[in-house]
């Protein structure tokens, strides 16, 4: 498979967006790019990982499955660039076929700057895993916890409240922690974060996926803020696997800098919800 590279102008900056074809599960795509090459000394980045997979079920079925977390999501501005540049781009996790939790999504990466695959979500009485961001937690009988999420990457996948028979928690998302289960009733999602690091109107990233129904009634959870199958680093939904939605979704490595280098003002092109260096 292979890292495609789409560049673009936005005014008087150069965006670069790598982007990867794997299938869920594939692990990463990796690539260089010169620095020198191109005269640049300094960019602003994003750097998002793919992301984790929803508990399953051998028959198929949306019970007690914890939602997939998201792909740390990193981003900053005034990052110093020189020589050659390695760039991994993370595929999004598979989603197994028995009853048991979901897998961790793959790391992304730009130079020194890694973002943690999402944490997967949990099946029935089961916790869900660590990542950029963590997974839901999963349902049915015993209260279970989300797992927990990497610093300055994402957030905490929900917990899930004890008692029989009852939904999976949310997969936490960039821009907020997975929701706890409503008695057979699954989790929301946590939100995704927006970016207009591309210029133009703001994208979501990294949001994570909702939690499956209980056993006999209720229903799966909601799509947190700035979800869509269709984004980056998203979290698997805890669905039917005939939805197709349970596994994560690729990450993606995208930068911004001034075209002919000279400034180091990014334009007040925000990132996020701020300006600013990341720290």
């Amino acid at each position: 498979m292979t890292v495609t590279k789409t560049e673009t102008t936005d005014g008087a900056y150069t965006v670069i967006k790598w982007t990867t074809d794997l299938a869920a599960g594939g692990g990463q795509d990796t690539t260089t790019w010169d620095a020198d090459a191109a005269g640049v000394s300094e960019v602003q980045y994003l750097v998002v990982a793919g992301g984790g997979s929803a508990g399953a079920r051998a028959d198929g079925g949306a019970y007690y499955h914890g939602g997939g977390g998201a792909g740390g999501m990193r981003e900053g501005t005034e990052f110093a660039v020189s020589g050659t540049i390695t760039i991994k781009v993370g595929a999004g996790a598979s989603r197994p076929t028995a009853y048991v939790h979901g897998n961790q999504g793959a790391a992304s990466q730009f130079s020194t700057i890694t973002s943690d695959g999402g944490g997967y979500g949990g099946y029935a009485g089961e916790h869900g895993g660590g990542g950029g961001s963590g997974g839901g937690a999963g349902g049915d009988s015993a209260a279970t916890t989300g797992g927990a999420a990497t610093s300055g990457q994402g957030s905490a996948g929900g917990n899930h409240a004890a008692g029989s028979a009852t939904g999976g928690a949310g997969g936490g998302g960039a821009g907020g922690a997975g929701g706890a289960n409503s008695g057979t009733t699954g989790g929301t999602g946590g939100a995704a974060k927006a970016s207009s690091i591309t210029g133009g109107s703001s994208v979501y990233y990294a949001g994570g996926g909702y939690g499956g129904v209980g056993y006999g009634s209720g229903s799966v959870g909601s799509d947190g803020t700035g979800y869509s199958r269709d984004g980056y680093g998203m979290g698997g939904r805890g669905d039917t696997t005939a939805s197709g939605s349970g596994t994560g979704t690729n990450g993606v490595v995208i930068i911004r800098y001034l075209t002919h280098a000279a400034s180091n003002n990014f334009g007040g092109v925000s990132i996020g919800s701020a300006n600013m260096m990341e720290v």
